[in-house]
């Protein structure tokens, strides 16, 4: 099961993983993004408690510490501008490069195929000033790319 696949990958990774049963978290999530998550994700976060984790190069926000710089539930969402700016757009912050870096990562909700997303980084600099465009590179085609799962 890709689920399963996932957990060990970012056990092997250093993550520490928790099972649980939180059926609220999704949801919660999904209403402060104010879209759906991937389908993984969404498994991720709705079975697990996990810590913030460098993983091909990018530092993922966990969801077991929700008052906690780097959850989920406030790391996306310190900076008003930016957080305003991503949620406009269609991308779901989860974390930013393992570099210390400030550029978003993200899921992409105009990339879906099927019921997954791509990842990709977003330059902070341009989006806090205003800029037209916004330079966007693709990480990975999907989570389970990222994790190397597929």
């Amino acid at each position: 099961m890709l689920l399963d696949q996932a957990v060990e990958s970012l056990r092997h990774a250093g993550c520490l993983l928790k099972a649980s049963t939180d059926k609220m978290r999704v949801a919660d999530v999904e209403s402060r993004f104010g879209r759906r998550v991937p389908r993984l994700y969404g498994q991720l976060l709705e079975c697990y408690l996990f810590s913030p984790v460098d993983v091909g190069g990018i530092f993922l926000f966990g969801n077991d510490s929700p008052d906690g710089d780097d959850d989920i539930s406030v790391g996306p969402f310190r900076d008003k501008l930016m957080s305003a700016w991503l949620r406009e757009r269609g991308f779901l912050q989860v974390g930013r490069p393992d570099t210390g870096s400030y550029d978003p990562i993200c899921f992409d909700g105009s990339t879906k195929r099927g019921a997954e997303e791509q990842l990709v980084r977003l330059d902070h600099e341009a989006i806090l000033q205003g800029n037209a465009k916004v330079r966007v590179s693709v990480v990975a085609p999907t989570l389970a790319a990222l994790l190397g799962v597929e």
